[in-house]
């Protein structure tokens, strides 16, 4: 910045000495008498830094007052139409105030003048159209429909952010400010219609807090070009976007298109470009590819929805770069000089966890849709599992679904699918995190695992049956492989990141729920035992370490691995999830044989 304070003093004395051009960077650049240069600052921000004293100098200070809320609010509900602003702007300011006051201190949370312009602006449309809808409509109705329709905005306008505990808040808060107002529910049959079935097609479920949570956020984008979706990994944000991306698809015949960028994935430069100081040459970035193809409108972009999806971590680094995007400016100006316009077929969406880095200056510029860890329930998981498993080609050959996967999952049904509240694999998730792993747990994560080695054991029995033509796994044998393979399955994923002792203690918990019987009692766990498929019996690990001759000239080599019980196992294990192409992390001590298995 300090060097910024030589061009902007140069353009200043061209302006006080009325001269038609200046010299900048080496080049002569033509001076237009009307040009001003304005800084605007939120001192403190996370990602801003103070001016330098030599840039200072150069500018007049002026010291920006609270806004009156109030005033604004009056002014701008009478721009848009509401004959009784005058009494509506104290309440919904009211209304504002109780919020920011009781309610829980959240970073997603905004009560601010931005927060409630969008309220404002969005409350006029909605008269309209509740005025169009009305046959008959008289001047006395004009108070009670202006009060509804701002009530009603103000519940699609709040209630999508806010956390459980607060919920009951708004509603005390509501009914204190509008008398006789209770809380509304999204409502829109034709849309809800249209999601049922595509949760269906894609093997969701549609709980109900889901589908609120869908239908409010597709009442947050029309209100907002930037729309944030904050809640913890594994609750179902990815999978609202995809299916109301592809509801309102089928409800207006307008085509939609999703672009997900990483933004912790590359660093700034590559997210926004960058502009060669050598050549001058611009280079775009990926963002700014995306908005240039989209603007560019060769192929009918116009036309199509486009959703822009940060799906990473907020921070200042890159997310500051937004905040002309996101605002009502809605442009994106380049290092290189260039502007570029947000259409209005775009939306900004960021999909995070937490907003823990970000700052209130991007905070406030987003609509907000909270999802809770409840939104999505362990027993929709679960039946999602099920079904997946049921109707995915496996093998993708393009055969259809094998007579074996089938048969597979219908013997270990009724361990999956929860009834009465219960059911062994829903037991050992609850259990898998109350205890101690090496990393954070996730329900997410422990799923994903459980899914690779069903995968494994699906196509051990189809191997088999392709082997056994004649003898396909059938009746005793395929049901004693499928209970115990699950059972497998399930210490290896849900507790394989964690100690000894936790895998003691869940393999016993297995053991007592599922009703199984382990051949040596309770000596040894799940973990000792591997599943053959040949019978569907239990077999020792250490029964089936194949035997390891070295020659002597051989024996001080690094790369001689010598095959143990743990290599074999872990092998077996880290092959299911390396088959389905999940990431890994092998965690432990240097020394402790990670490099080794894999290579083994």
């Amino acid at each position: 910045l300090s060097a910024v304070s030589q061009q902007i003093l140069a353009i200043q004395r061209g302006l006080i000495e009325r001269q038609q051009s200046i010299e900048l960077l080496g080049q002569s650049i033509r001076l237009h008498q009307n040009v001003g240069i304005f800084v605007t600052m939120n001192p403190g921000y996370a990602g801003r830094s103070n001016l330098p004293d030599n840039l200072k100098t150069l500018f007049r200070a002026v010291a920006m007052v609270k806004p009156d809320s109030k005033l604004i609010s009056q002014v701008m509900l009478y721009s848009q139409g509401i004959v009784s602003a005058q009494q509506l702007s104290d309440k919904i300011v009211k209304l504002f105030q109780l919020c920011e006051e009781q309610m829980s201190n959240q970073s997603h949370y905004d009560f601010s003048l931005r927060a409630l312009k969008t309220l404002l602006i969005s409350a006029g449309g909605s008269k309209r159209k509740a005025i169009e809808s009305l046959e008959g409509f008289s001047g006395s109705d004009i108070l009670s429909t202006e009060t509804t329709v701002l009530v009603q905005t103000a519940c699609n306008n709040v209630l999508p952010k806010l956390v459980a505990e607060d919920v009951s808040i708004f509603a005390s808060v509501l009914s204190e400010v509008f008398p006789g107002a209770s809380l509304h529910q999204m409502e829109d049959e034709g849309l809800k219609e249209k999601l049922e079935q595509i949760c269906e097609s894609m093997f969701y479920l549609t709980g109900e807090n889901w589908l609120q949570k869908i239908l409010q956020l597709r009442q947050v984008l029309e209100m907002r070009h930037g729309v944030m979706l904050v809640g913890p990994s594994g609750v179902g944000k990815s999978s609202a976007l995809k299916v109301l991306l592809k509801g309102l698809e089928k409800t207006d015949g307008r085509k939609g298109e999703m672009y997900i960028i990483d933004p912790k994935a590359m660093d700034k430069f590559s997210l926004y470009g960058v502009l060669d100081g050598t050549t001058m040459e611009w280079t775009d970035g990926v963002f700014t590819s995306i908005l240039r193809k989209i603007l560019a409108n060769q192929k009918g972009e116009a036309d199509r929805r486009h959703w822009i999806v940060f799906d990473g971590d907020v921070d200042p680094v890159w997310a500051e770069n937004l905040n002309s995007v996101l605002d009502d400016n809605k442009l994106l100006t380049l290092p290189s000089g260039e502007r570029l316009g947000i259409p209005e077929n775009v939306r900004i969406i960021l999909e995070v966890d937490s907003l823990e880095q970000a700052t209130a200056a991007t905070v406030s510029r987003c609509g907000m849709v909270w999802f809770s860890e409840d939104t999505l329930s362990l027993e929709m998981c679960l039946e999602h599992l099920f079904y997946s498993l049921q109707n995915e080609d496996i093998l993708g050959d393009g055969r259809g679904i094998p007579a074996a996967q089938i048969s597979f999952l219908d013997s270990m049904k009724e361990m999956l699918l929860v009834e009465d509240g219960h059911s062994v694999v829903f037991d050992a998730l609850e259990f898998s995190l109350t205890r101690d792993h090496i990393m954070s747990p996730t329900r997410e994560r422990l799923l994903a695992s459980l899914k690779a080695l069903l995968i494994q054991g699906i196509k051990q029995i189809i191997d088999y049956d392709e082997n056994h033509p004649d003898f396909p796994m059938s009746g005793e044998h395929l049901a004693n492989y499928a209970r115990r393979w699950t059972l497998h399955s399930l210490l290896w994923s849900l507790s394989g990141s964690c100690s000894w002792s936790v895998r003691k203690q869940f393999s016993d918990m297995l053991v007592r729920s599922s009703g199984s019987v382990l051949p040596s009692g309770d000596e040894k766990s799940i973990a000792d035992y591997r599943v053959r498929v040949e019978d569907g019996e239990y077999e020792l690990w250490s029964d089936s370490v194949p035997r390891t001759e070295i020659e002597s000239h051989k024996v001080v080599s690094s790369d001689v691995v010598v095959t143990t019980t743990d290599t074999v196992r872990h092998s077996d294990v880290l092959h299911a999830w390396l088959s389905s192409r999940m990431p890994l992390i092998l965690c432990g001590p240097p020394g402790s044989g990670k490099t080794m298995i894999l290579t083994a």
